[in-house]
């Protein structure tokens, strides 16, 4: 049992108490859940999460944007995570970093060796804690709104990356297109047209199981994707190329990137697909000619493409990710998509390619 000895505003989280203080703040978000019931029951593959928050809106922000496409039929590991800001469920306000210089390795490494993991924003004074054997967490914020601009996006984001890393899995910054069953994993900086494609992809019919965070299990024969957020985004000029910014944009204001976000649901009514087995790994870059084609790229240009955004946009657990990044692209071929100007063909190359591979 973590001491539970009080915390206060003014204390300041130091390297030292760290341990300490994320092992007082589950035993707290503990307490708490245990005399409510739970605001929403989301079904995600292997896990299942139970959201306890009087918050409303952060509440319908889980229930709208995690996908539960890729749940199955067995029951998932539970997990419970409280959402929390002062005056609610006797939390007090959030404490801030103490006096020594905050060095994010270095907070990561007075963790290392416990079930704790943590996340700390110094602007918000925004907490995410979490016990991977206990699988439970706590976010805790300095009001109901006080979380950073990417949150609503893809909400919990980094309670499951500490969820699924524990399990030898990983969340991917990553696109997808699929065809009955076999799809292609679609990675890269942001602008590179990976976005885009995914829904030049699926309004041609393709499959897909997210266009921006998915889960990847390479637990044995070719690596499975699973859609976890049902979130897309595009900016004004991509809905406008895509013929969807009229239906998209009415009654939405663009997010913190100026992108609009919408769901699956809101192009043609497709649905995202359970899972798909990948087999391979595309680059897309956008270049200035007519048609869209696959070319032979090296695996370190591959690497370069994938990990970056899937290292430093999940925290923690960075060495684990390397390895994992690195086993997906030498099992995989790696390939460059050149995206010209006719991008309704861009299903076409897709779809061929994925008919090709046995």
């Amino acid at each position: 049992m973590v001491a539970t000895t009080a915390f206060t505003t003014g204390d300041g989280i130091t390297l030292e108490n760290l341990r300490r203080f994320a092992g007082w703040a589950i035993e707290r978000a503990q307490t708490a859940m245990d005399t409510m019931a739970p605001a929403v029951r989301l079904a995600l593959p292997r896990l299942e999460v139970s959201l306890y928050t009087q918050n409303t809106g952060y509440a319908e922000l889980a229930r709208q944007r995690l996908s539960q496409a890729g749940a199955g039929t067995d029951r998932g590991e539970p997990c419970r995570i409280l959402v929390t800001s002062p005056g609610i469920d006797g939390m007090m306000a959030p404490p801030g970093w103490g006096d020594e210089l905050f060095h994010s390795r270095r907070f990561e490494e007075a963790l290392s060796g416990t079930a704790f993991r943590a996340e700390f924003d110094h602007g918000l004074r925004f907490w995410q804690i979490f016990d991977i054997r206990r699988n439970i967490g706590v976010q805790w914020m300095q009001s109901e709104r006080a979380y950073p601009p990417w949150e609503p996006g893809s909400p919990l984001r980094v309670f499951l990356h500490w969820f699924y890393s524990a399990r030898g899995m990983r969340l991917a910054h990553a696109g997808t297109l699929g065809k009955n069953g076999k799809g292609v994993l679609l990675v890269g900086r942001g602008g590179s047209g990976k976005s885009g494609s995914v829904v030049d992809g699926v309004l041609a019919g393709l499959q897909t199981v997210g266009d921006d965070y998915v889960l990847l299990d390479h637990g044995g024969g070719f690596p499975m994707a699973f859609p976890v957020f049902r979130t897309f985004k595009q900016d004004a000029g991509g809905l406008r190329r895509l013929g969807l910014y009229d239906a998209i944009r009415a009654g939405r204001e663009p997010n913190w990137q100026g992108k609009y976000e919408f769901f699956s649901e809101d192009i043609d009514g497709v649905a995202m697909t359970p899972s798909l087995e990948i087999r391979a790994l595309l680059v897309p870059h956008l270049v200035e000619q007519q048609h869209s084609e696959l070319s032979a790229v090296s695996r370190a240009r591959a690497m370069l493409a994938l990990a970056p955004s899937g290292l430093f946009q999940m925290p923690g657990e960075r060495d684990s990710g390397v390895t994992r990044f690195a086993e997906l692209v030498r099992s995989l071929p790696c390939f460059g998509l050149s995206l010209g100007h006719d991008r309704a063909a861009l299903s076409q190359v897709i779809g061929d390619f994925l008919d090709g591979v046995a």
